[in-house]
């Protein structure tokens, strides 16, 4: 009887999607609205997550502000300096969180495992001065060609899978963090960090270290706003997992009844 219930369970499973991984977009699609986060007061959900966000960003703003009112600003925004830490740990965190969610959704594993390189490359990057005078002076470029390489190498092997998992991850709302983060950080932070612009608009009183704090303060903002989005693809992979164990259970439970 176990063994029936097994082979019922794996075709229902195996039903949203062929060998060739093509998606059953009904199903997941109904999957997304009705567990991604709503629960049963999808507004008030909605507004509680947002309060939560707002507060994190206030509450680091904040701390930034304490620390420069106690630190050198020339020191908290130096290359590798406070400041980047901070940023680093955003990333770090984010890197984790994807990969969580890779092992929450099985089904999506390949597309958030590449997602969560992202993350990693930027993390060594953010290491450049630190890997180039305690490890040697070109560390960090080896360390990012190596994930560059991998990156690669990983979407050549599972370039079926992989193609059409991130078309689908693309298609959660929760991707906008991401991508709001992405130009933030890679467009936003670098245009209005320029220092020929600054010197434009403050002339006599240009100050280099205006424009490196704008440039990094954007930059720590798009790092939060990718943290935000990694969090809420977690908060739904581990919603849709938990749903699908219910289900299961539920089939089970049926099954030793009618029996």
């Amino acid at each position: 009887m176990n063994r029936a219930y097994d082979l019922l369970l794996r075709a229902r499973h195996q039903s949203n999607f062929n060998k060739k991984h093509q998606w059953n977009r009904r199903t997941i699609g109904r999957r997304t609205m009705d567990h991604t986060l709503i629960g049963k007061h999808p507004i008030a959900s909605s507004i509680f997550r947002s309060v939560v966000y707002v507060t994190i960003t206030a509450g680091v703003l904040q701390s930034i502000l304490y620390a420069t009112q106690h630190i050198d600003p020339e020191l908290f925004f130096a290359e590798n300096g406070i400041m980047e830490w901070f940023q680093l740990a955003f990333l770090i965190s984010s890197a984790a969180l994807l990969k969580l969610a890779s092992i929450q959704m099985q089904e999506l594993r390949q597309g958030f495992h590449m997602l969560a390189l992202l993350p990693i490359t930027a993390s060594v990057r953010e290491l450049d001065h630190i890997l180039d005078v305690y490890v040697f002076d070109g560390a960090w470029q080896i360390l990012v060609s190596t994930l560059i390489l991998y990156s690669f190498t990983f979407a050549w092997r599972n370039y079926q899978a992989l193609r059409q998992q991130i078309l689908y991850i693309f298609s959660f709302p929760q991707t906008g963090l991401l991508v709001s983060g992405f130009i933030t950080v890679m467009v936003f932070s670098r245009l209005l960090g320029q220092q020929l612009f600054w010197q434009s608009v403050l002339q006599d009183d240009y100050l280099r270290l205006v424009g490196r704090v704008v440039e990094e303060g954007c930059e720590l903002f798009g790092y939060l706003l990718l943290l935000f989005g990694c969090i809420e693809f977690v908060i739904f992979a581990v919603s849709s997992h938990t749903n699908r164990n219910s289900q299961t259970q539920k089939i089970v439970k049926k099954g030793s009844i009618t029996n």
